[in-house]
């Protein structure tokens, strides 16, 4: 795991988060969750993620980083971003949400796709992401970063990016018609794809994402990524691509920074 990262436990409080560090020192309250955790009534870590506790898990995630008013989103795999400013009981239709309000927490579910909370240091907005490969390739990580621009009125420089547990190249294989889609999208399509074992094309899509951000103007030292993959570490993450139709979701969430 990469050391920007470092798993925070609270057993008393809510689950188990990884938390990218930068953005802890800086007083953002955020976290992946991972699919397991620990109940103060029990001392064996219980699953998390669950579908069927869907409800229950996103409320702790959300009053574990001090708030009440978690908003989720519907995703469908697309590029529209959404700005929220008061608690809503509908999950609007969208694969991101921004928020400066302080009475949020914005919250991401993935499987295998790429989660990203960002923070614009500046105007202390904050955004979650859900990026997989089509929402790669429709540019929704760019679409990010500018409305950050034009309805925030953010510079690039001082957005923070943590990127959640996602499936990685060794494990992401992909077709011909992803192949071919991203090399109509990006003239540097190539990089993002290697030769699996047995022949095939895989996709970086944690790599085409990082690209998106620094084509966007932001430093490559405010990406910080978890470096765990979905598939390979499935004993701590759930995989929609090894395990199937039911299985759970990590959430990823964040707040605004807390004043002192």
């Amino acid at each position: 795991m990469n050391p920007s990262f470092h798993l925070s436990a609270d057993h008393v409080n809510g689950p188990d988060l990884l938390v990218c560090r930068p953005l802890e020192e800086r007083g953002v309250p955020h976290g992946f969750s991972l699919r397991l955790r620990h109940y103060r009534s029990t001392d064996s870590p219980q699953p998390y993620g669950l579908p069927e506790n869907a409800d229950r898990d996103v409320e702790e995630v959300a009053i574990r980083l001090g708030s009440k008013h978690p908003i989720r989103m519907n995703q469908v795999h697309g590029a529209k971003l959404v700005v929220s400013s008061e608690p809503s009981a509908e999950a609007p239709i969208c694969d991101g949400l921004f928020t400066r309000s302080d009475r949020l927490a914005l919250v991401v579910r993935t499987a295998d796709c790429v989660p990203l909370l960002m923070w614009d240091a500046e105007h202390n907005v904050v955004a979650a992401v859900h990026a997989g490969w089509r929402g790669t390739l429709e540019r929704i990580t760019t679409k990010a970063i500018e409305l950050f621009q034009y309805r925030f009125s953010s510079h690039p420089e001082s957005i923070y990016v943590s990127m959640g547990p996602a499936i990685g190249p060794c494990c992401y294989e992909v077709g011909d018609e992803v192949v071919q889609a991203y090399a109509r999208r990006f003239r540097s399509a190539e990089k993002y794809f290697s030769t699996g074992p047995r022949g095939t094309r895989h996709l970086d899509v944690i790599e085409a994402n990082r690209h998106q951000l620094v084509d966007s103007g932001i430093s490559p030292d405010r990406i910080f990524s978890t470096g765990l993959c979905t598939s390979c570490d499935n004993s701590l993450a759930y995989s929609y691509r090894k395990e199937g139709k039911g299985t759970g979701r990590l959430y990823g969430a964040i707040s605004v920074a807390r004043g002192e």
